[in-house]
């Protein structure tokens, strides 16, 4: 016995358009593009390895390096290695006026992601310096290692 077979148009059409309705729902959207980290133009990443040899005199300090004018630095991690514990320290110089951020001396202390620790989370001011500061009333400091991560940004 031979069965017919008719289809419905109506229900052909709810059909399909129901199942590209769920293949449309399953499928993989992009994140928006400014919703994730800053842009690779605006992230930092400054290194002197053991040849540094930089002399800093008591009181003196270093620019490791200047924020643009227009825009905010976070650091995310910072290390440093110098002779002179624990008067070497990470500070931001503006208008004249330095500001600690943390220190930056011993044998090898690392404050980034990398070796211990989590982010640090600094930020500088639009034009400001970021130095090594040798708060020592009498020795001079020998740095002779460094390193900045972090990102720039507008706020």
């Amino acid at each position: 016995m031979n069965r017919v077979f008719a289809l419905h148009p109506f229900s052909l059409i709810a059909g399909l358009a129901l199942g590209v309705v769920c293949l449309l729902s399953m499928s993989q959207v992009s994140a928006p593009r400014d919703s994730w980290g800053p842009p690779k133009k605006d992230i930092v990443n400054v290194y002197s390895g053991s040849a540094a040899g930089i002399s800093i005199p008591p009181g003196g300090s270093f620019t490791v390096y200047t924020v643009p004018n227009d825009r905010w630095l976070t650091l995310t991690g910072a290390s440093g290695n110098s002779s002179i514990s624990p008067t070497t320290l990470w500070a931001e110089e503006f208008s004249n006026s330095s500001t600690v951020k943390g220190f930056a001396d011993g044998t090898s202390l690392h404050l980034s992601p990398g070796n211990c620790g989590g982010a640090i989370g600094w930020t500088f001011r639009p034009g400001a310096n970021v130095v090594l500061l040798n708060s020592h009333p009498s020795s001079t400091a020998n740095v002779s290692e460094y390193a900045l991560i972090g990102y720039l940004s507008r706020e």
